[in-house]
């Protein structure tokens, strides 16, 4: 089954794991009609939220 290209959904997540800094999570939704995929494309540790935010809007901007 062929999909269009759906937008780029964005989430900002502590890091547990390190106790500091955060994860910019990128994640697609594709949806059919009777099911819901969601793929999680990459995760991006960040220092903090601010380099989170400047990350997205690099990729925001290289995906226009």
């Amino acid at each position: 089954m062929h999909y269009p290209n759906p937008p780029l959904q964005f989430s900002i997540i502590p890091n547990r794991a390190l106790g500091v800094g955060v994860i910019l999570v990128i994640t697609q939704v594709y949806q059919d009609e009777d099911t819901l995929d969601i793929v999680e494309v990459d995760r991006f540790p960040c220092h903090n939220r601010a380099t989170a935010e400047y990350t997205k809007r690099q990729i925001i901007a290289a995906n226009k």
